[in-house]
């Protein structure tokens, strides 16, 4: 059934291809439309696959995955008949009579869900996040689709195993199934909402529990600018570098200090209000990091920023993303070779995105698998990366990222049991060494 499946929806892939030929020119100044129409017309998963390639250049190759990376999942609207069937399931009553206002008209509609602006009984204002007709029946045949696919290419193809493509596809359901039942989105909005509760410059909105269902999530509407666009609010008080550190840092807490982190942090996503704090919204890809993933990540960087390349490499062993069956010393030298290229230049020119590129290219060099725990960590910190160039081409992540380092992450207690870590493998490696003697 599944060949079948494949083999009909290959047919509709080269019709569409038909219809937008400047997919096969690979220097064509429309390709990256056409691609972003086909991939449309294929489903919502096939859209959120295309989003995760667009960070793997190393799976699909660096111009495919530019022409990847302006992939939105805007659709048209539904309609209000569908709008009032939603509600009618949810919750035996039409918008108009659970709230004191209703706007028909959606301010945003992508390929999951729409938002519509509503008033609450008490006269507050709200956001309300309404899933699409049969969205999971669709996410769910995608899904059969991708699979079959994917197995396939894992397979026939062994050079294509260690990106272990079947798993990611796995994972996508996963997150697609907790994008679909927006109690789920909820829930992260309200533990982001905890963690962060304490950090000066953002704000996550409240989630209107009495309201939400899983097909309807009711949130605190924010009077903001999207971060995009904040030229628009010609503010002789507006600093562009605040708003950005302030982005970065609270990146930063939810990655590498709470291990919860937006997954899905483009500019549709990230607001200013009134207050010049970042606002956060769209809570429906969440990444999450344990104790130990969140510290390889985070000495990984601090490795490359203190040009410190057998820590780097030494992490990487320890944290199994090289085999041990290759040598520490070459893949140190790997390392320092990609890092004189970066870190080596000034400041304003360091790009993590680039950084990120040339540790997937070594992953061809050494044979790494791809490590499911930081797909999302990396697709979220190139597409952070692409919000802050969008807001001040002359500030880099890279530059705010060290400060966040050097001050919320390098503290007296981190030191210190970094300092006992480093003497308790010192003293590992002299006992190997005299049994080996």
């Amino acid at each position: 059934m599944a060949f079948f499946d494949c083999l009909k929806f290959g047919f509709v892939v080269v019709f569409y291809i038909i219809c937008n030929p400047v997919v096969l020119i690979p220097n064509h100044k429309k390709r990256d439309v056409a691609l972003s129409n086909i991939l449309e017309k294929c489903g919502p998963a096939f859209i959120k696959f295309a989003q995760l390639l667009s960070t793997r250049p190393d799976i699909v190759g660096e111009k495919l995955a530019k022409d990847l990376e302006i992939l939105q999942d805007n659709l048209a609207q539904f309609s209000r008949k569908e709008v009032d069937k939603v509600f009618l399931r949810n919750y035996f009553s039409t918008p108009d009579e659970i709230f004191l206002e209703f706007d028909y008209n959606a301010i945003a509609a992508a390929s999951i869900a729409q938002v519509h602006k509503a008033k609450l009984k008490n006269g507050e204002h709200c956001a309300v996040k309404i899933l699409r007709p049969n969205i999971k029946q669709r996410i769910e045949k995608n899904i059969k689709l991708l699979t079959a696919i994917t197995d396939c290419i894992d397979k026939r193809f062994d050079k294509f195993k260690r990106f272990r493509l079947p798993e990611i596809i796995k994972m996508l359901h996963r997150n697609l199934l907790h994008e679909t039942d927006l109690t789920f989105e909820g829930a992260n909005a309200s533990q982001m909402k905890l963690n962060l509760e304490k950090d000066k410059g953002v704000y996550i909105p409240e989630i209107y529990w009495d309201l939400t269902k899983t097909d309807v999530l009711v949130m605190e509407w924010i009077d903001g600018t999207p971060l995009n666009k904040i030229d628009s609010l010609k503010s002789p008080h507006l600093d562009k570098r605040m708003i950005l550190k302030n982005l970065i840092s609270t990146f930063c807490n939810q990655a590498y200090r709470d291990g919860v982190f937006h997954a899905d942090m483009h500019p549709g996503n990230i607001f200013i209000d009134r207050n010049c704090r970042i606002v956060l919204t769209d809570f429906g890809i969440v990444g999450r990091m344990d104790k130990k993933t969140k510290f390889y990540v985070t000495e990984i960087l601090r490795g490359f920023l203190k040009s410190d390349y057998k820590l780097v490499a030494k992490i990487h062993f320890e944290a199994g993303y090289v085999d041990k069956s290759y040598n520490i010393d070459e893949f140190e030298n790997a390392c320092r070779a990609l890092g004189k290229q970066i870190v080596g230049k000034n400041i304003s020119e360091i790009s993590i995105g680039t950084l990120f590129t040339g540790l997937l290219r070594l992953t061809n060099d050494f044979n790494m698998s791809t490590r499911l725990e930081l797909v999302l960590i990396q697709k979220a910190t190139v597409l952070l990366e692409g919000v802050a160039s969008s807001v001040d081409k002359n500030v880099n992540i890279w530059e705010l990222s060290e400060e966040w380092l050097q001050n919320r992450y390098m503290t007296w207690e981190t030191v210190l049991k970094l300092k006992v870590r480093k003497i308790y493998y010192k003293v590992i490696e002299e006992i190997k060494d005299f049994y080996l003697f």
